[in-house]
């Protein structure tokens, strides 16, 4: 959706042409994920929701999908080329948990808002610990997130991302100009570029190592 406001052509190495999507539903209705895939990125797409990750797979028929296990991807560093399908949703705490799906949202279930439970139909856990099992390299291309839940804890969970070590060069994120979000962001050494509808856009600082 917002993926030309992005030049990460530009910037990224190519080991790092890689973009991760959470709450990506079908993989093409508004999707941040789907130009930069058409383009020869690798990617991770990560859905919670049963029906929408159907879906996504058919939006992917190529794309190997995980299981939410120790050990998601046994074929070592995530690739360039490869795309990858999860069905899971995201926690800010880190680790892994369960959760129930409480509210289907709109536009025929593709958004999904989670309550985290100690036992649930939704396997959760944080966005360092899905990359780790993944394999996706510390630095690539595009993070985007579009969680259901509040804005502050959609920071919570990118803060606990970085200090893990994942930096990716861009995020999207579903935080409609969030003055405070701007300010935490760039205390993590990210520069607030545009908003476009919803979603706020983050450049990595050149200056971050």
């Amino acid at each position: 959706m917002h993926a030309r406001s992005i030049d990460a052509n530009a910037r990224v190495e190519p080991s790092a042409k890689f973009v991760v999507d959470i709450g990506a539903h079908d993989g093409e209705w508004l999707s941040n994920s789907n130009f930069f895939i058409q383009n020869g990125f690798g990617g991770l797409l990560i859905e919670p929701n049963s029906k929408t990750f159907e879906m996504l797979k058919s939006s992917h028929p190529k794309a190997t999908v995980l299981e939410f296990s120790s050990d998601l991807n046994r074929d070592g560093v995530a690739k360039n080329d490869k795309v990858m399908l999860l069905k899971a949703g995201i926690q800010i705490n880190e680790g892994k948990g369960k959760g129930n799906i409480i509210d289907n949202g709109w536009m025929d279930a593709t958004e999904a808002k989670i309550e985290v439970t100690n036992k649930g139909d939704v396997d959760l856990a944080s966005i360092s610990f899905l990359l780790q099992l993944a394999n996706v390299p510390k630095r690539f291309a595009v993070l985007s997130l579009d969680a259901e839940w509040p804005q502050s804890s959609t920071f919570a969970a990118v803060k606990q991302m970085v200090k893990a070590g994942f930096r990716p060069e861009y995020m999207i994120l579903e935080t409609s100009g969030n003055k405070d979000g701007k300010r935490i962001m760039a205390g993590l050494g990210y520069r607030w570029i545009t908003t476009m509808r919803y979603d706020d856009i983050y450049e990595l600082d050149v200056l971050i190592k």
